[in-house]
Formats: C-alpha cells, sequence, structure tokens
C-alpha cells in the first residue's frame, strides 16, 4: 500500500495521481534519454518536470494527468520509430533498456499501442534498472 508520502510532491491535489486503472509498474521497457553516462534520475524525469506549463495545452483531463508521469515504450521497434517521426525534437535522443517493477510506482498504456506511462515514486531509483542499448 502507497502513501501519499511516496509520490512526488508536484501532483495536483485535485486530479487522481496515479490513475484509477493504473497497474503496479512491471515488464521490459524502453525510455528515450539525453545523457547515458551515466544514467541519472533525470533521465526519467516527468513531462511536467521537463515542461511545467505543459499540462496548460490540454484539456482532457486524462491527457493532463499523463503529463505527470514517465513516457516508455514496450518495444524497441516503437521506440525508434517514434525518434524517427520527431527528429527535431528526439533524433539526437538514446534509447535506455531496463525493468520497471511493482516498488517503483503505478504505469497505465496510454497513446500510441506501444506507448504507456509510469508514475514513479520520489525515491524509486529506476535510473539504477536502466542501461544504454548499443548501436542505437
Amino acid at each position: 500500500m502507497s502513501s501519499i508520502d511516496d509520490w512526488p510532491d508536484f501532483y495536483p491535489k485535485n486530479l487522481q495521481i496515479p490513475p484509477k486503472g493504473s497497474q503496479d509498474a512491471s515488464g521490459e521497457f524502453f525510455r528515450l534519454v539525453r545523457e547515458l553516462n551515466p544514467l541519472s534520475p533525470n533521465s526519467f524525469l516527468a513531462t511536467h518536470e521537463e515542461q511545467p506549463k505543459k499540462h496548460l495545452s490540454f484539456s482532457d483531463k486524462h491527457e493532463i494527468i499523463n503529463v505527470y508521469g514517465v513516457s516508455f515504450w514496450a518495444t524497441k521497434e516503437s521506440i525508434i520509430r517514434k525518434r524517427k517521426s520527431l527528429p527535431n525534437a528526439l533524433g539526437k535522443m538514446k534509447i535506455a533498456q531496463g525493468t520497471l517493477s511493482p516498488t517503483m510506482g503505478k504505469i497505465m498504456k496510454t497513446g500510441d499501442e506501444h506507448h504507456y506511462t509510469a508514475w514513479l515514486k520520489k525515491t524509486c531509483s529506476v535510473h539504477l534498472n536502466f542501461s544504454r542499448i548499443e548501436n542505437e
């Protein structure tokens, strides 16, 4: 059972984050990151932490909730396609691969077919479970 103190302080009190329907984080995932040597907690910031006003561009509650999470992809092929589809924004980003576990937070399939949003606990140290994919 999670305590409210487990979750980031920037989660708005008027939204249920993690949302209903999210499940314990579990499985192998891929993430686009700026730096790889070494990966750090900053490699796994929520969209809100990187773009604090991003939620203002959405009116849909589910999209707003997703801004407070971290994006992951379920397959290597899907993350490569995503990076290629936005070359100006994502073209220089690197791919990290790793495993999420239930103690790290909650996750839900969002967006396209292989995209997931995870709401990570403050002290989950997710960066220690991920590493660079060579030649990507």
